[in-house]
């Protein structure tokens, strides 16, 4: 999922030292509950995550940037089959995956990239 995740390394938050991006532990994550036989789907939190604490611990967050989307949508999306949004009417900042850009790249990678649903536009907020 893409949210209660940072980038931590004093507090233990990632995998490993190596595994430390938003996509990379999305990825270790599913790989992990795939291993163990537990159906997993990626979640997707739009706009600023709810942790760490962006009044404690803003520069350890990992919000949902357009460039992660794409990691994620191209590796551990494509391995399963499903995927939720939340929090679609946050705000995000320019870098970050609009709900509407978020929403069309999950139903494409689960329904087919020539899904005519998946031209949708998630009202703004």
């Amino acid at each position: 999922m893409t949210y209660d995740l940072s980038d931590n390394i004093e507090f233990h938050e990632c995998p490993d030292d190596n595994t430390c991006t938003l996509s990379e532990q999305v990825a270790f994550y599913i790989e992990t509950y795939q291993t163990a036989g537990i159906g997993a789907a990626v979640g997707y939190e739009i706009g600023t995550p709810a942790y760490p604490d962006p009044t404690h611990d803003p520069t350890h967050q990992l919000p949902l940037t357009k460039s992660e989307l794409d990691k994620i949508i191209a590796g551990p999306q494509a391995s399963t089959g499903a995927g939720f949004l939340w929090e679609l009417f946050k705000s995000a900042d320019d870098d970050e995956a609009t709900p509407t850009a978020t929403a069309r790249a999950v139903c494409a990678s689960v329904l087919g990239i020539s899904e005519s649903r998946c031209k949708g536009e998630v009202p703004d907020f």
